[in-house]
């Protein structure tokens, strides 16, 4: 792989060995020491990156390559990041600064690529590796259990996972603040078959369900809000071919169907009145691109991605004295489909490379693309 000096962007990367260093406790607290990542945390179950001062909407965030983002994502900070469970990382490629010809608008701040742990040793036959790993936390009592392994028969490999977490409140001395901890139960499959050393299929599984996750700042004059319950589930098919013949390099395509589920309940006293949102986005999505290297120094990239998320919405409002409900409209109008197609092409032009007949080094690399973006609403 690339330097991050042989990149004509900054990027950084976090690896698994920095999220054990970090001992992060989760996925977004894992950004924080990263250079020019800002991480804003106002609730324990939350946590919104921001990157060139963009955040929400915004920073595109990929898990395997498939978008995490999706058409109802908030122009402000969220808590979706989150709902990445920290065990299933191998590492975490960060882009700071736009990246739209790649990936569309929604990378105007940078992009935050999550990649999940693999099955990559095939040596022997048989081989199986089974880890666990138990932590407690003093400042929210955190209890984490999580069990995992990793195995390989002949051709077929697997990674899998499933962890278990606790928070109570957070305490700062003799003092606790209330309305902060929550509860999480994650779960991840991913199944492999080579085909040879170039060729490689899998299928995915990952889902995060977490309970009563307080929104902190919400909790005032009586009034109360959770995101209860607050879940991501996600199945992908991948395929991926190496070293294709005429200067073409890795074609990889990617099948994915993600379903993220976000209820919020609210006590607003003044109103006297509670009141229950449930927004669901059903995501299917395509995912295809291929490298090809036509001449020295030069380094193209092409692919498609087709993205179709249909949004459910409702609201009940229900009085706290006459117990009497009525159902509103939901965030978004229920029933809505939104369709993405994004196709691009980008080309690296390595000036050192292409000037290396005539001796000259030069540290200097080109990039020039375009992008062809459709969406459409029903």
């Amino acid at each position: 792989p690339a330097s991050d000096l042989e990149i004509p962007q900054l990027t950084s990367v976090i690896t698994e060995q920095d999220l054990l260093r970090r001992a992060a406790r989760t996925t977004p607290e894992a950004l924080q020491e990263s250079v020019g990542i800002l991480v804003q945390e106002t609730n324990l179950g939350g946590g919104s990156p921001f990157l060139r001062g963009q955040t929400g909407n915004r920073v595109l965030v990929l898990v395997d390559g498939i978008r995490l983002n999706n058409s109802t994502f908030r122009f402000g900070p969220n808590q979706y990041l989150n709902t990445v469970d920290p065990f299933t990382i191998d590492r975490v490629e960060i882009v700071r600064g736009p990246a739209s010809v790649l990936h569309g608008s929604d990378a105007l701040g940078g992009v935050i690529h999550v990649i999940t742990k693999r099955r990559l040793d095939y040596a022997s036959p048989f081989d199986a590796d089974i880890r666990s790993t138990a932590r407690l936390g003093s400042a929210a009592q955190e209890k984490t259990l999580r069990a995992d392994t990793s195995a390989n028969y002949e051709q077929f490999g697997m990674v899998a996972g499933m962890t278990f977490r606790d928070f109570a409140d957070l305490r700062s001395g003799a003092e606790r603040q209330d309305h902060t901890g929550y509860d999480e139960l994650a779960g991840d499959v991913r199944l492999q078959y080579r085909i040879d050393d170039d060729h490689r299929i899998a299928f995915a599984f990952q889902r995060v369900d977490q309970d009563r996750v307080p929104r902190t700042g919400a909790f005032e004059n009586g009034d109360e809000f959770f995101f209860d319950p607050q879940r991501r589930t996600l199945y992908a098919l991948e395929h991926e071919l190496e070293d294709l013949p005429w200067g073409f390099g890795t074609l990889r395509t990617t099948l994915s169907f993600q379903d993220q589920l976000e209820v919020r309940r609210r006590l607003e006293a003044a109103e006297m009145r509670t009141r229950r949102e449930e927004d669901r986005v059903e995501t299917i999505g395509f995912t295809s691109d291929i490298d090809h290297v036509p001449m020295q120094g030069l380094l193209l990239t092409a692919g498609v991605e087709v993205y179709h998320d249909d949004v459910s919405s409702e609201r009940v409002d229900r009085a706290t004295d006459t117990l009497v409900e009525s159902e509103e409209r939901g965030a978004f109008p229920d029933g809505t489909e939104y369709d993405t197609l994004g196709a691009y092409l980008e080309s690296r032009i390595d000036i050192a490379e292409l000037l290396a007949p005539v001796a000259i080094d030069v540290p200097l690399q080109l990039l020039l693309g375009g992008r062809y973006s459709r969406s459409g609403v029903e």
